[in-house]
């Protein structure tokens, strides 16, 4: 397990996944906290299937970041390492705010640690609840 750091000004998602994909990772966890300047993330609609957008604006604590990345099964390139991460967010009046990490999370700070897993996880897409999954 080691802990980084990311910079000021970037995207949390963004980061998290060029940070994987400079590193060589392919399936690990990340836990983390800090702050963001914005966030936008998402609740996912079971109903509909899909995702439904909250963009919040402000200055936010990360009171808990943590996911995963693996593989998408149609692909072995690049392009399908597969970010899966949820956050918990807190306002200044200690309101909080939670859901799945989107791109538009700007950071303020972010500290993280990673767990390398010791077994390639692959993501299928499950027909039946419309999302990537992993299958045992």
């Amino acid at each position: 397990m080691k802990m980084y750091s990311l910079k000021n000004g970037c995207d949390l998602l963004e980061s998290l996944l060029d940070f994987a994909k400079n590193k060589k990772i392919k399936s690990c966890w990340i836990l983390g906290i800090g702050a963001l300047k914005q966030a936008n993330i998402a609740w996912y609609n079971q109903k509909k299937e899909r995702y439904e957008e909250i963009f919040i604006e402000e200055d936010l604590e990360i009171v808990s970041l943590s996911g995963n990345i693996s593989l998408k099964s149609d692909s072995n390139t690049e392009d399908a390492i597969f970010p899966h991460f949820h956050i918990s967010l807190s306002d200044k009046k200690g309101q909080t705010y939670g859901g799945h990490v989107l791109k538009g999370c700007e950071v303020f700070v972010c500290e993280f640690m990673v767990m390398k897993s010791s077994n390639q996880k692959v993501r299928f897409f499950d027909q039946e609840r419309g999302l990537w999954l992993w299958h045992d």
